[in-house]
C-alpha cells in the first residue's frame, strides 16, 4: 500500500468519513486538486498528481484524508506490512557506534515473536508521527492510533520515554519488552551436583529420574540440601550437549555431530575412479550342497556416475571374490585409473594390494607379491570402514537391500537387518542359489537403468546414461586387458595332472583339452580358470609360469545322440589329419630310401696280436678269419632288424589311415 491512491482506491478502502463510490469520492477530490497544491519535485508538500502509467487520471497523498480516515488508512497500511515499513534491524550507525552495540547484540539474541512485537510497537510510533503531522493533536493521535492496537496510551508513553535521547534508527531494540525471566537460582553443594553428572555421564545412559533418586539417597546420609527435581534437571541441562553425547554415546556419536564433508565426483570421468566393498544379503539361501547360509555380495560402482559395475556372490568375504569381480570389470569396461576400498582384511589381500606402500594391513615384507591392482596399473586409495561418506557404495547398498532383500521374490528369507528387527516369518524358507543369483542380475540391472537420478553427475538420468555419455566422450581413455593379463585375475590350481592317454584335464566335474597338452601326459600342470564360468577355456602353464595353451572345454552328450557322435568323429578325423600333415612335415625320406642311405661297413683289417699264451707246448692264436667272420654277421643282422622294423611301420600307418 503506497502513500498516493486514486479516486477509485479511496472509495474502495471505505475509509470512515468517506465516500463509498468512485464517483463521489471524484466530486469530494475537487476541492483539494487545486494548481497551488500540485506535487511537483520542486513543490514536495503538494498532495496531488497526474498519474503516471496507462490509463492516466489523477492521483492524491494520503496526507489529504480527513484525521479519521487517515488515522483508519495509516492503521491498515501497518497491519498489511509491518516488517516492509520497519528500519533495517542492523543499521549501519549500530556498527558504527560502540554504544549502541551491546543494545543490538541483545535484540539479535532474542527470539523471533519478541522481535516481532518490537516491530509492531516501531510502526505504531509511525502511525502516530503521520497523524501528529497531518494537523491532528498528539494526544488524539495516541488515542487514535493505540485503540485497535489494544494498547493504553500510558503504556504508548512509557514506551516513548524508552527512546528520548536516542537516534531514530536505535529505536528498536529501545522497544523490546524488558522483563528478564528467571534471575535468581537456587544454590546446590557442588559436591551434589557433580556427583549427579558423574552419575548422569555413564556410557550406559542411566535415566535422569534414576540419577536423582541416587543423588537423594546420597544426600540423606551427607545432609545435602537439594533443590526440587526440576532444579536439578535444569542444573544438568547446563553441560554442553556434546559434551553428554561424548560421555553417554560415545566419539563416534559426536562425530556424526559434526556437518559431513559433501566432495564432488564429477571431476572423474567414467571408469576413471571406482570404489569397491562386500555386502551381506540379509536373507536365507540354500546352496548347491543344501547348507543355508547369508550370501556375500562383492561389488564394484563407478565413483563418476554411480552405476554398478560388476559382482560376484560368495559364501563369504573373500579376496577371490573381489579378484575375479574386478576381472569382469576389466574383461567388460576397462581397467580404472583409481581405487578406493577400506581396509579390511579381503579387501587389503596381498594378492589385490601387495606392493602398495599406504597399506596398513598385515606384516609388510620386502618379498611380498605384487598385488593385482598394482600390476594394472592401478593407484589404491584406503578409506573408512563402514563410511558412507568416504565410500559411495555404502549408499548404494542400501538400495539394493530394499531391492533384494526385502523384495517379493525372498518373502519368507528376509532375516532383517539385525535380531532386533526379525519379521514374523523368520527362517520359513531358504532361496536356491541359482535363483537368488537371477534375482540379484535383474535388480542391479534396474537400479543401474532407473531414471531420475539426483546426483550432480546424473542431472535426472539414470546412472546408465551418465556412465555411457561420459565413457564414450573422445577425451576419456579408456585401458583396455589383453589376454595375458586376463590370467592376472584368475584362480589357480597348482598340481593338477594331465591325464593318459589324451593329455586331458579334469577340473571340477569338467574336461579341458588342447592338442598342446599331448606332449605333457603324466606331468603336473598350473591352471587358471573362473569358477562361476567353468565352460569357458581355462590356462594351462608348467609349475614354472611358462604358458602351454588355452584348453577348451569338452561337453559330455547324451549316449544316443547321433548328431554329437558324428561332430565328434568329424573332430577326431581332424585331428588325426593335422597330427598326419605334422608327421609328414617332420619326414621327408621313405623308410627304403633311408636304409639305402646307410652306409656299408667297411671290411676291418687282421688284427695282429703283440702278446700270446701257450698252452702246454703249444702256442695257440686266435684266427683273424673267425673274428672277421662275426663282424660282417653282426652286421647283416642290423640291417635286416632296421628294414624289418621300417616295414612294420609302414604296414600300421596305412592300416590307421
Amino acid at each position: 500500500m503506497t502513500d498516493w491512491l486514486t479516486a477509485a482506491e479511496i472509495a474502495d478502502l471505505r475509509l470512515p468519513g468517506m465516500p463509498r463510490t468512485r464517483e463521489a469520492t471524484t466530486r469530494r477530490a475537487r476541492d483539494w486538486q487545486v494548481p497551488d497544491r500540485r506535487w511537483s519535485n520542486n513543490r514536495a508538500e503538494g498532495v496531488w498528481r497526474r498519474r503516471a502509467g496507462r490509463g492516466g487520471g489523477v492521483e492524491y497523498h494520503y496526507s489529504v484524508l480527513p484525521p479519521r480516515a487517515r488515522a483508519a488508512f495509516l492503521r491498515r497500511r501497518g497491519l498489511a506490512a509491518p516488517a516492509a515499513e520497519a528500519p533495517p534491524e542492523t543499521p549501519r550507525a549500530a556498527n558504527d557506534q560502540a554504544d549502541w552495540k551491546e543494545a543490538w547484540a541483545r535484540f539479535e539474541a532474542l527470539p523471533e515473536t519478541r522481535k516481532d512485537k518490537a516491530r509492531e510497537r516501531l510502526n505504531l510510533f509511525r502511525q502516530v508521527a503521520d497523524l501528529v503531522a497531518g494537523g491532528m493533536s498528539k494526544t488524539a493521535a495516541v488515542e487514535l492510533a493505540c485503540r485497535p492496537a489494544g494498547m493504553s496510551p500510558r503504556t504508548y508513553y512509557g514506551l516513548e520515554r524508552r527512546t528520548w535521547n536516542t537516534p531514530r534508527e536505535h529505536w528498536l531494540p529501545m522497544l523490546v519488552d524488558q522483563r528478564s525471566g528467571r534471575v535468581t537460582t537456587t544454590d546446590i553443594p557442588p559436591d551434589a551436583l557433580q556427583f549427579l553428572k558423574d552419575d548422569y555421564l555413564r556410557p550406559e545412559q542411566p535415566a535422569l529420574d534414576a540419577c536423582i533418586t541416587r543423588l537423594r539417597d546420597v544426600a540423606a546420609e551427607r545432609d545435602w540440601d537439594l533443590p526440587s527435581d526440576r532444579t536439578l534437571q535444569r542444573r544438568l541441562a547446563e553441560v554442553d550437549p556434546l559434551v553428554v553425547t561424548w560421555c553417554r554415546e560415545g566419539p563416534e556419536a559426536v562425530a556424526r555431530k559434526f556437518p559431513a564433508q559433501r566432495r564432488d565426483r564429477t571431476a572423474f570421468k567414467a571408469l576413471e575412479a571406482v570404489n569397491f566393498d562386500g555386502h551381506k544379503f540379509d536373507v536365507f539361501v540354500e546352496w548347491a550342497d543344501g547348507t543355508i547360509g547369508r550370501p556375500m555380495m562383492a561389488m564394484f560402482q563407478d565413483l563418476y556416475s554411480g552405476k554398478v559395475l560388476s559382482w560376484r556372490v560368495d559364501r563369504s568375504e573373500n579376496a577371490a571374490a573381489f579378484r575375479l569381480a574386478f576381472g569382469d570389470v576389466c574383461d567388460e569396461d576397462g581397467i580404472p585409473g583409481h581405487i578406493w576400498l577400506d581396509n579390511t582384511r579381503a579387501a587389503s589381500s596381498k594378492w589385490l594390494t601387495g606392493g602398495v606402500s599406504t597399506r596398513f594391513r598385515f606384516k609388510i615384507k620386502d618379498d611380498d607379491p605384487v598385488g593385482l591392482f598394482k600390476q594394472l596399473g592401478c593407484e589404491v586409495h584406503f578409506t573408512t570402514p563402514y563410511h558412507g561418506q568416504s565410500k559411495p557404495i555404502e549408499r548404494a547398498f542400501k538400495d539394493i537391500a530394499e531391492l533384494v532383500s526385502k523384495g517379493p521374490d525372498c518373502a519368507g528369507a528376509y532375516t532383517g537387518r539385525s535380531p532386533q528387527h526379525k519379521p514374523h516369518n523368520y527362517g520359513s524358507r531358504a532361496v536356491p542359489i541359482d535363483d537368488f543369483i537371477t534375482i540379484v542380475d535383474r535388480e542391479l540391472r534396474r537400479h543401474n537403468a532407473r531414471p531420475g537420478r539426483k546426483a550432480t553427475a546424473c542431472r535426472g538420468r539414470s546412472f546408465n546414461q551418465t556412465f555411457q555419455e561420459s565413457y564414450e566422450s573422445p577425451d576419456n581413455v579408456i585401458r583396455r586387458a589383453t589376454p595375458e593379463m586376463r590370467r592376472l585375475w584368475l584362480l589357480a590350481a597348482e598340481g593338477v595332472t594331465c591325464r593318459t592317454p589324451t593329455g586331458e584335464i579334469h577340473l571340477m566335474g569338467n574336461r579341458y583339452w588342447d592338442p598342446a597338452l599331448a606332449r605333457l601326459i603324466g606331468r603336473k600342470v598350473v591352471v587358471r580358470f573362473d569358477p562361476d564360468k567353468l565352460r569357458q577355456p581355462i590356462h594351462v602353464s608348467l609349475l614354472d609360469g611358462s604358458a602351454v595353451c588355452e584348453a577348451a572345454c569338452i561337453d559330455d552328450t547324451g549316449f544316443a545322440d547321433q548328431a554329437a557322435a558324428k561332430d565328434h568323429a568329424a573332430e577326431r578325423r581332424r585331428f588325426s589329419r593335422a597330427v598326419r600333415e605334422m608327421s609328414e612335415a617332420e619326414k621327408r625320406l621313405t623308410a627304403a630310401q633311408v636304409a639305402a642311405a646307410l652306409p656299408t661297413p667297411a671290411d676291418a683289417p687282421d688284427p695282429d696280436a703283440k702278446v700270446i699264451r701257450i698252452v702246454g707246448n703249444t702256442a695257440r692264436r686266435v684266427a683273424p678269419e673267425a673274428d672277421e667272420d662275426a663282424q660282417a654277421a653282426t652286421g647283416a643282422d642290423f640291417d635286416r632288424a632296421f628294414a624289418a622294423g621300417v616295414a612294420r611301420l609302414a604296414d600300421y600307418r596305412a592300416s590307421h589311415e
